[in-house]
Protein backbone atom coordinates (compact mmCIF):
# COMPACT_ATOMS: atom_id res chain seq x y z
CA UNK A 1 0.00 0.00 0.00
CA UNK A 2 1.53 3.22 -1.14
CA UNK A 3 1.48 6.57 0.73
CA UNK A 4 -0.96 9.69 -0.16
CA UNK A 5 -0.06 12.96 0.81
CA UNK A 6 -2.92 12.43 2.99
CA UNK A 7 -0.77 9.93 5.28
CA UNK A 8 1.95 12.25 5.73
CA UNK A 9 2.80 14.09 8.65
CA UNK A 10 2.49 17.93 8.10
CA UNK A 11 5.85 19.38 7.95
CA UNK A 12 6.55 23.22 8.06
CA UNK A 13 8.58 24.82 5.16
CA UNK A 14 11.04 27.03 6.80
CA UNK A 15 12.30 29.55 4.11
CA UNK A 16 15.66 31.82 4.70
CA UNK A 17 16.62 35.05 3.14
CA UNK A 18 20.36 35.40 3.11
CA UNK A 19 22.38 38.70 2.40
CA UNK A 20 25.98 38.37 1.99
CA UNK A 21 28.50 41.67 1.87
CA UNK A 22 32.13 41.99 1.47
CA UNK A 23 33.46 45.27 1.81
CA UNK A 24 37.39 46.69 1.03
CA UNK A 25 38.45 50.40 2.01
CA UNK A 26 42.49 50.68 1.29
CA UNK A 27 43.77 48.31 3.57
CA UNK A 28 40.25 47.65 5.92
CA UNK A 29 38.04 44.85 4.41
CA UNK A 30 35.29 44.05 5.98
CA UNK A 31 32.29 40.92 5.41
CA UNK A 32 29.35 39.95 6.60
CA UNK A 33 26.17 37.65 6.33
CA UNK A 34 22.84 37.52 8.02
CA UNK A 35 20.55 35.06 7.32
CA UNK A 36 16.76 35.59 8.18
CA UNK A 37 13.16 33.69 8.09
CA UNK A 38 10.16 34.80 5.74
CA UNK A 39 8.43 35.34 9.25
CA UNK A 40 10.96 37.01 10.79
CA UNK A 41 11.11 39.31 7.65
CA UNK A 42 7.37 39.66 7.96
CA UNK A 43 8.60 40.87 11.90
CA UNK A 44 10.94 43.26 10.74
CA UNK A 45 8.42 44.93 7.85
CA UNK A 46 5.52 45.46 10.50
CA UNK A 47 8.31 46.64 13.08
CA UNK A 48 9.35 49.16 10.39
CA UNK A 49 5.43 50.16 9.77
CA UNK A 50 5.11 50.87 13.22
CA UNK A 51 8.29 53.14 13.64
CA UNK A 52 7.12 55.00 10.21
CA UNK A 53 3.52 55.30 11.36
CA UNK A 54 4.78 56.69 14.84
CA UNK A 55 6.86 58.71 13.52
CA UNK A 56 4.44 60.58 11.13
CA UNK A 57 2.29 60.80 14.08
CA UNK A 58 4.74 62.69 16.27
CA UNK A 59 5.10 65.20 13.11
CA UNK A 60 1.39 65.88 12.72
CA UNK A 61 1.68 66.78 16.46
CA UNK A 62 4.83 68.59 16.50
CA UNK A 63 3.81 70.98 13.25
CA UNK A 64 -0.22 71.38 14.84
CA UNK A 65 0.70 75.02 15.41
CA UNK A 66 2.73 75.87 12.77
CA UNK A 67 0.02 74.37 10.41
CA UNK A 68 -2.94 76.33 12.68
CA UNK A 69 -0.70 79.86 12.38
CA UNK A 70 -0.92 79.20 8.78
CA UNK A 71 -4.59 78.66 8.33
CA UNK A 72 -5.60 82.10 10.14
CA UNK A 73 -2.51 83.94 8.18
CA UNK A 74 -0.97 85.12 11.51
CA UNK A 75 2.83 85.25 11.59
CA UNK A 76 4.72 83.57 14.62
CA UNK A 77 5.94 87.20 15.65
Amino acid sequence: MSETSRDLPATRVSHSHVAEIDMKLGSFSWSGRLSISTSGLAAVAALVGVVLGGTAAIVWTATGPARRRAETGKSAM
